[in-house]
């Protein structure tokens, strides 16, 4: 049986599923919400960026943005949280670490066809499928709803 934590966040994704897919727009003022976070937060990051001189600085600088609240880092440190023990989360979070990592460095060089590709109808519906499918999926084949009576 998945706990409650786990149970909601893939209530979540779901949700966000639906939402990225144009079918249920209640996640809207999460969004907005995030918009004005991030312009308080934007020109702090352009500050320090600006400053880089060095390897070094743009190191500090990346790990400073690495503190940035991540949906996925949440999602990840719930499972952490209910995954034990710390060396067992530790473990999780080491996998989810080497597991973002090429992604990332692959998503940084095509950056830019990703944002437009992004706002492609068909990808947002075909992603917002997925997202649907792997909560749903584990929601219910992974215990988090039991299907069969006692």
């Amino acid at each position: 049986m998945i706990s409650i934590s786990v149970t909601n966040i893939l209530l979540f994704m779901i949700a966000l599923g639906l939402y990225l897919g144009g079918w249920w727009m209640e996640l809207t003022w999460l969004e907005k919400a995030g918009a004005v976070l991030w312009r308080r937060i934007e020109p702090l990051g352009w500050g320090f960026a600006a400053a880089v001189r060095s390897t070094g600085q743009a190191a500090l600088v990346g790990l400073l943005w690495g503190w940035l609240p991540c949906c996925m880092v949440g999602a990840m440190l719930t499972w952490v949280r209910v995954a034990g023990g710390p060396r067992e989360g530790a473990t999780i979070m080491l996998a989810f670490g080497a597991g973002t990592l090429p992604m990332l460095l692959a998503m940084g060089a095509v950056g830019s066809w990703l944002s437009r590709t992004a706002r492609n109808s068909f990808v947002r519906k075909t992603v917002g499928l997925l997202a649907i499918c792997f909560g749903s999926h584990t929601l219910f084949w992974g215990g988090a709803i039991s299907t069969t009576t006692p």
